[in-house]
């Protein structure tokens, strides 16, 4: 469905389309090219067409809704495909690293086209896992949308081994949809959206599937939790965070008469609200003065938890991005910007739709969304990084902070950015819809390293049975300054800085000294080893992934032979 128009004064053609038969046309569509001192608000021209992609799925329209970066680069996008009968299918496909087509995944053209029921179906949201790539949205059986998971191979086929055929439908009261999905560090996925029933309307619904595609008995009833918010129709959830510990997060907005508010939840792993959190597990995030809508969450380096939200400023009148962070108890963390939120328009002539959050290995807090221009009646994508003190870092995009474009729209067909995701080499990917195609981009980002030096325990041997034992001491380095990294344990626990012994996941900076610890073995002569992984970045939605090159370390002890056998008897 490619067609041409005349472009813009001033703009000029730098992406091209894919067509559903491999040829190449100008794309309908402004891009402003990165220039030959790249920033990192600029695209990296190296990525498929001058740093953009575009994909026609379907003949009669597509819409990319989501996506996810692969440990190895290739970049996975998902949405809907139209068909001949107007009917809406699933809709997945995959790039290479350098942005083009990959025609080993699904059909043999880099895609697949597939649905759940004959009518409407629709991806809201995607994580790649080493088991397999994870589908989330939503179909509409008869009048009623239900949630949905489906479970594709890497290879871009149907996992028949996953709920029935590879798709697991579920439906939370009358109806319900998905709107976010994310992984569990146990390979568990949560969806999150909203339910409705006839009694309390549209509420928070969060449902938890185990890796064989079945609901989890162990969380909420039978899998499903349902929170109802207040007695109106607008409660929907929109974001899902994992912490560390377990804990779950979700967020999006609710109505009190004309005030629109961002509540945020808090759930322990079994589902239920979690009672440290604000004494009910419930904070409502509002500002005199504002309408705020929650649209995403994700978790800081500290553990706080950091979400973005559209806003709407009633005097003067002005929509724009809200950022809050909270503490671990639900307050407002008064050190980010004084009171714990920060309010942006960015933009004086418009409306935004903030859709995706990444925080970054140096802090910083990168968003994107759509920017609907209203005097022109045009759209296009926009993108903002945030400083870990709560206001627009102006290290980006030469000093403003934030960025409006990079692949935009002089026309009334909508464009706008449905997801990011950081690469472990500090670019990162913007992908989403523009004039009935999915797109992606690659921006320049900044330069970090995320793979701290080699460091090497050294074994203890002939160790008394069962005894704790701990390791000497290493410290990381080689991380690019200021960079926190992931850190992990297999097979025991470890001390960072002094801490307590923990066998958490966590994050560690250059400097940090860490030393592992078990218990020896019952037996004589028997070896426990303990590995120590650090490095990469972590997808804000999929605590089961790691991206990038990480290091990987261990201690091990080993008790002592069995002593010899005097008279007969037993060892001295």
């Amino acid at each position: 469905m490619t067609r041409s128009l005349s472009r813009p004064s001033g703009v000029r053609p730098a992406a091209l389309a894919v067509s559903l038969t491999g040829s190449l046309a100008v794309a309908s569509i402004g891009v402003f090219v990165a220039d030959a001192r790249a920033g990192n608000a600029d695209l990296d021209t190296s990525y498929a067409f001058g740093g953009t992609m575009l994909r026609e799925l379907s003949a009669y329209g597509s819409r990319g809704s989501a996506g996810a970066l692969q440990p190895d680069g290739k970049l996975l996008l998902g949405g809907w495909v139209q068909d001949a009968y107007g009917g809406n299918d699933f809709g997945v496909a995959r790039h290479v690293a350098d942005g083009y087509p990959d025609f080993g995944f699904g059909d043999g053209t880099g895609k697949l086209v597939f649905d759940i029921v004959n009518s409407q179906n629709e991806v809201t949201d995607m994580a790649y896992t080493s088991a397999g790539i994870y589908v989330g949205g939503f179909s509409y059986i008869g009048a009623n949308p239900v949630m949905t998971l489906t479970k594709l191979t890497h290879a871009g086929a149907l996992d028949t081994s996953f709920a029935t055929g590879g798709k697991l439908t579920v439906q939370v009261g009358t109806w319900s949809m998905a709107n976010a999905l994310a992984v569990q560090a146990d390979g568990k996925i949560l969806l999150v959206g909203q339910s409705f029933d006839a009694v309390t309307k549209n509420d928070f619904a969060v449902v938890r599937v185990n890796a064989n595609g079945t609901l989890d008995s162990s969380f909420g009833l039978s899998g499903k939790v349902r929170i109802p918010l207040s007695s109106n129709d607008n409660d929907l959830a929109h974001g899902v965070a994992v912490a560390n510990d377990g804990s779950i997060y979700v967020v999006g907005e609710s109505r009190n008469g004309s005030v629109f508010s961002t509540p945020v939840i808090r759930l322990n792993i079994y589902g239920d609200l979690d009672a440290t959190f604000d004494g009910d597990g419930i904070v409502y995030l509002s500002r005199a003065g504002y309408n705020l809508y929650g649209r995403t969450i994700a978790i800081d380096l500290e553990g706080k938890p950091i979400v973005g939200s559209n806003a709407l400023q009633f005097t003067p009148y002005l929509y724009g991005v809200n950022m809050t962070r909270l503490l671990s108890n639900g307050a407002l963390d008064t050190a980010y910007n004084g009171n714990g939120h920060f309010y942006t328009p960015l933009a004086p002539d418009g409306t935004y739709d903030l859709n995706a959050m990444e925080v970054t290995p140096m802090g910083t807090t990168l968003v994107a969304g759509a920017l609907n221009i209203t005097s022109g009646s045009t759209s296009t994508i926009f993108t903002a990084r945030f400083g870990e003190g709560g206001i627009l870092d102006t290290s980006y995009a030469n000093g403003a902070g934030y960025k409006l474009g990079g692949i935009g729209s002089s026309y009334a067909s909508p464009t706008g950015a449905e997801f990011l995701a950081l690469a472990p080499d500090g670019k990162f990917y913007v992908g989403g819809y523009s004039q009935a195609r999915y797109f992606s981009l690659r921006f320049q980002g900044d330069v970090w390293d995320v793979t701290p030096n080699p460091v090497f325990y050294t074994p203890y041997e002939d160790v008394p049975r069962s005894t704790l034992q701990t390791s000497g001491l290493i410290h990381i380095g080689g991380l690019t300054l200021g960079a926190r990294v992931p850190i992990s344990v297999e097979g025991g626990s470890y001390i960072r800085n002094g801490a307590p012994a923990t066998t958490a996941p966590g994050y560690v900076s250059n400097g940090d000294w860490i030393k592992l610890v078990h218990t020896s073995a019952a037996t004589y002569d028997s070896t426990v080893t303990t590995t120590l992984i650090v490095g990469g970045l972590s997808p804000a939605n999929n605590r089961s992934t790691i991206l990038g090159t990480r290091m990987s370390t261990s201690f091990s002890s080993t008790t002592a032979p069995m002593p010899p056998k005097h008279g007969g008897g037993e060892p001295l």
